[in-house]
This record gives structure tokens, sequence and C-alpha cells, in this order.
């Protein structure tokens, strides 16, 4: 994360924060996988375009958006079968995941007009400003 980017979200968060104080905690990027933290914004914002739209499967709508922004994990013919597996979250580093969940975030605006809520404390625990 580039210093301007933290510099701007630090701004943002503490001007959101209650009382004097606010603690900035900076996530490394590179961390093998994605954050609890993330995880966690990823299925509060499935359930909120589901209930949005009526869309009944969270299921669904996860390996769409998955499939929309991440694609395949592996695509090939064996046979006369086609094998297909939409690429999973679970391996994405933070960073990574980070940059999924903005994609989602847009994306849930744009196409559903659906704006997610980002303004408490899991929103800024996975984008990796506080702990």
């Amino acid at each position: 994360m580039n210093t301007k980017k933290v510099s701007q979200l630090e701004d943002s968060h503490w001007a959101r924060a209650k009382g004097d104080t606010a603690l900035i905690t900076i996530v490394d990027e590179r961390m093998a996988t994605r954050s609890l933290a993330q995880n966690k914004l990823y299925w509060a914002w499935l359930k909120i375009m589901s209930d949005h739209t009526g869309y009944a499967s969270l299921e669904e709508l996860r390996l769409s958006l998955q499939l929309e922004f991440l694609g395949y994990e592996f695509d090939f013919k064996y046979g006369n079968k086609q094998i297909q597996q939409v690429k999973g979250t679970s391996k994405l580093t933070v960073k990574e995941f980070r940059e999924y969940l903005q994609k989602v975030e847009e994306f849930s605006l744009t196409f559903f007009n659906c704006k997610l809520p980002n303004t408490d404390d899991l929103y800024w625990q996975a984008m990796g400003v506080t702990d």
C-alpha cells in the first residue's frame, strides 16, 4: 500500500473515529492468505446484495462474482467433457482480496444499484487499516 493511500485511509478513519483517539494498524499485504476480517466483510456484503436483489442463493452469487472478477482456476477439455473450476478466494493474499473486495463493492453499486456499507470497523479491518 503506498504512502498516499495509507494517509487517505488514516484521515478517513480518524474522521469517523469516536472520541479523541483511533488505533491505526497497517496489515502486511503480502500475508499468505486473506484475513478473517476480509472474509467476514465479504459474507456480510454477499448477504446484503442477496437481500437487495432477491438473489436467493449466496453460494450462486458468490460463485458468479468470483467468476466475474477472478475467472477460472482451471478450464480444460477431458475427452468430450469441459472441466472448469471457478477460482476461489481462500488462497488470495490480503492485497489480492482487498482488490477483489473493491471490485465487488464497485460492481454492487453499478450493477445492482446497491451501496454496500463500509463505515464500520469491519470494513477498515478488511482493508488493512485497523486491527
